[in-house]
């Protein structure tokens, strides 16, 4: 029979393996400057889904920044993050699934 302690450090040991990681990558400098001075920004974010470490079966469709921000020259950033829970389900799932965000920022 499994006990409060059991639970408790499993738990533990569950937060401690998981580890967050974030990649961005800026447009040019112009469009980061039309953002810091107020530019009106539209936001996506796209959850993907991982399985087995990683490795994409086709599940998941090519991401288009171009075309969600309505021209490559509207991208002012992508930015791939792998959260909090993101980790969580992939060490509870001993690294079975591992979903991961990434998010568009679009310039007005």
């Amino acid at each position: 029979m499994i006990n409060c302690k059991t639970i408790a450090v499993t738990s533990l040991l569950t937060v401690l393996l998981c580890g967050c990681a974030k990649n961005t990558v800026h447009s040019d400098g112009s469009q980061t400057i039309a953002l810091n001075k107020g530019a009106i920004i539209h936001s996506e974010e796209i959850t993907s889904h991982f399985f087995f470490s990683d490795v994409d079966f086709g599940l998941n469709d090519k991401i288009d920044a171009a075309a969600i921000c309505h021209g490559v020259e509207n991208v002012v950033q992508i930015e791939t993050k792998r959260g909090f829970w993101d980790s969580v389900f992939g060490s509870l799932s001993a690294g079975l699934y591992a979903p991961r965000t990434t998010r568009i920022d679009c310039a007005g």
